[in-house]
């Protein structure tokens, strides 16, 4: 699969400590699709733990970096949330939720006021 191929080649080529949060959300979204949720979660924390600044819990580019607000680290974060863990995807039909998988650290998700219609997704844990 071209997806899990490329994926595998440029993450070993992000530095796993300090490189940007929007990498290590997009890697999320992607390991997600790929059925392998709790790598996910990994990418996920990894592009906002160490990019958290005080007093306001803001995001800095980097892990290695104080420069905050950096809107499209958080906003590829929300994307992991929507288009990964929530399995939304754009089509031609509109937004549509497509079977995905959480991590063992979530028992579920749900994801409001989602779209034009402002719709509820929910993904749980199965039995």
């Amino acid at each position: 699969m071209a997806v899990r191929r490329n994926l595998e080649y440029y993450a070993l080529r992000v530095d796993q400590a300090n490189g940007p949060a929007m990498t290590k959300a997009i890697h999320a979204i992607l390991y997600e699709k790929l059925g392998l949720p709790d790598l996910a979660y990994q990418r996920f924390r990894a592009g906002y733990d160490p990019n958290l600044r005080a007093p306001f819990g803001v995001l800095s580019e980097a892990a290695n970096s104080d420069t905050p607000y950096f809107a499209t680290g958080a906003g590829g974060l929300l994307q992991a949330m929507l288009y990964g863990f929530g399995g939304l995807q754009i089509t031609d039909q509109g937004l549509v939720q497509q079977a995905s998988r959480l991590p063992r650290a979530w028992t579920s998700l749900t994801l409001t006021g989602i779209g034009a219609r402002k719709s509820t997704y929910r993904v749980s844990q199965p039995p």
